[in-house]
Parts: C-alpha cells; sequence; structure tokens
C-alpha cells in the first residue's frame, strides 16, 4: 500500500523522508525541514515523487553540500536524470 501524506524525520544527523512527495503536500514539508541540517537523505520511502518534491530535494541538498542521497526510489531517479541532476541531487555542469 503506496503511504499517501508526507512524512519527514530529523534524527541522529539523517533525515528520512517517506510517502507521496507531491506538490500537494511539498508546501508544507518544506514549512518542517526547509532549513534541516543533516549528514544523510534517507529517500526509501518515498512512495511517489513530482517535480516539485525534486525542486524541494534539490534545495535541501544544496543546503547540505556533505550530505549523502540514500536509497533513492527508481521513480525518482528517473525524474532525477530528465532534470539533469546528479545521483545526489545537485545540478551538473
Amino acid at each position: 500500500m503506496a503511504l499517501l501524506d508526507a512524512r519527514a524525520t530529523l534524527a541522529d544527523g539523517r533525515l528520512a523522508l517517506a510517502g507521496a512527495l507531491t506538490a500537494t503536500h511539498v508546501p508544507a514539508l518544506w514549512a518542517q525541514i526547509g532549513r534541516a541540517q543533516y549528514r544523510q537523505l534517507d529517500l526509501a520511502a518515498v512512495s511517489a515523487a513530482d517535480s516539485a518534491a525534486l525542486a524541494m530535494l534539490s534545495r535541501l541538498q544544496e543546503n547540505n553540500p556533505q550530505a549523502e542521497v540514500v536509497g533513492l526510489p527508481t521513480h525518482l531517479d528517473a525524474l532525477r536524470q530528465s532534470y539533469r541532476l546528479d545521483s545526489q541531487l545537485r545540478f551538473t555542469a
């Protein structure tokens, strides 16, 4: 069963996102985690994502340049490639 609501958990330097990261959920999620500092961004439990989510994730990574992305789901990886982001969700030259 797909998770319908987006959730974020920040603990021990790890920001874990779960559920549907879509334009419907991104504004509230951004308000919660927009300034988060973390060393690892865990996306394994993300059930859906759209371009709004990708913009948010890219900005989070821009704010945390040393952070590692783990658990990138296949559907998000395909979207990432279409926007020319690297595997750490940063823009490539």
